[in-house]
């Protein structure tokens, strides 16, 4: 299976710990890019590109907005730092323009064509905190709460594991119940059971039912603020 990940982050980086010094296969990585060493001999570092979108919209707004559009932004009515506001992207951006294109063959198809994930993203909704568009003014959220995010993608993991476990401990309460009861009870009884597990089954067989790697132990309590960045961007 392949991916493709396109990540953003805002006000740029710290160059000295980011631009190799060296040209060329034997280039070292910097601080930065030391957590992607295994994939250093697929890596190219591009420096000195440059997105010039002009338009409606100060240069954040664009920025941001047209960056994986390659497009100006619609006219509309959020002030920026410029003389013109501006609205929301005029075109599809290319992550969704891949996965549409990938969802639509059987063969590529998977259970989330896209995820749109985000750290400490402000809780508005504007071309400042946007970089992913399904269609012409047609902004996608990202999720920046990995708490969420992972309900989203293991929730029906953790309700197989709560299922089993409540089987598990009643089928002996179950087998009590049914010796000491008339036929027509433990009729009902059976069908009970049988009814929960053909749930269990359906739920064995549920999208996530063979994962490639299991699921993450997140830590609990971990703030979504300022001071958790740190902690976030790695559960995310």
């Amino acid at each position: 299976m392949q991916r493709i990940i396109f990540l953003f982050t805002p006000n740029g980086t710290v160059p000295p710990d980011f631009w190799p010094d060296q040209t060329g296969p034997d280039f070292q990585l910097k601080r930065i890019l030391t957590p992607l060493a295994e994939f250093k001999k697929q890596m190219i570092t591009l420096k000195g590109v440059c997105n010039k979108v002009n338009g409606d919209g100060d240069r954040h707004m664009r920025g941001m907005s047209c960056l994986l559009t390659g497009d100006e932004l619609l006219p509309g009515n959020i002030q920026g730092g410029s003389d013109k506001p501006a609205g929301w992207a005029r075109n599809i951006s290319i992550d969704q323009e891949i996965a549409q294109f990938l969802q639509a063959r059987k063969e590529n198809a998977t259970r989330f064509g896209s995820l749109e994930i985000g750290v400490a993203v402000p809780n508005r909704a504007d071309p400042w905190t946007r970089v992913t568009y399904a269609g012409s003014n047609q902004p996608v959220a990202p999720n920046s709460d990995p708490y969420a995010l992972f309900e989203k993608l293991y929730g029906q993991v953790k309700d197989r594991e709560n299922l089993g476990s409540v089987l598990d401990e009643v089928k002996d309460d179950l087998r009590k119940i049914a010796a000491s009861v008339d036929p027509a009870e433990r009729e009902l009884l059976d069908q009970h059971a049988t009814f929960v597990r053909e749930m269990e089954k359906d739920l064995q067989s549920a999208g996530t039912a063979h994962l490639i790697v299991p699921p993450p132990t997140l830590e609990q309590g971990v703030a979504l603020d300022n001071d958790g960045i740190p902690k976030v961007s790695r559960m995310q």
